[in-house]
């Protein structure tokens, strides 16, 4: 059992079990049982995540007197971006043989981020330097004035 907070601080426990699966399938549409769900395109569509989130919660929020609503209210995207992983980490824990998948699935997220990381600090060594820029600038000018020309 993983825990979030949401924006206001309420914490919040996700657990997929069989009943958790038959709300998300029933009330989002999202089969998370099934073979071949594609799950980067739900981790992609917040929207798609938050309502398997409130499905996931909807009990608790209703103990508390919540609507879904004002659960939704409560999410930012940066609560979303926290609540993710762990509903990942959950989802492998409840189908241990996406484990070799999410892992090979992690290798590339952190190939990504280094890479990006990586552009990030080139790309302010160059602004820093304006010479360097009007060169490319200029290269640029030119190769599009021989395609012209």
């Amino acid at each position: 059992m993983k825990t979030f907070r949401d924006a206001i601080g309420r914490e919040w426990q996700i657990t997929l079990n069989i009943y958790t699966l038959t709300r998300i399938r029933d009330g989002v549409g999202v089969n998370l049982a099934r073979p071949g769900q594609d799950l980067a395109g739900i981790m992609g569509d917040d929207l798609t995540f938050a309502a398997i989130l409130w499905e996931m919660v909807r009990d608790q929020a209703r103990q508390l007197g919540l609507t879904q609503e004002q659960f939704l209210s409560s999410l930012t995207g940066e609560v979303l971006e926290q609540a993710k992983p762990l509903f990942v980490e959950e989802l492998v824990s409840f189908f241990p043989k996406l484990r070799p998948v999410m892992e090979t699935l992690r290798q590339i997220e952190d190939t990504y981020n280094q890479a990006l990381v990586a552009e990030m600090e080139r790309l302010k060594v160059e602004a820093a330097d304006p010479e360097k820029i009007r060169e490319q600038i200029r290269r640029q000018i030119e190769q599009e004035m021989t395609k012209v020309g």
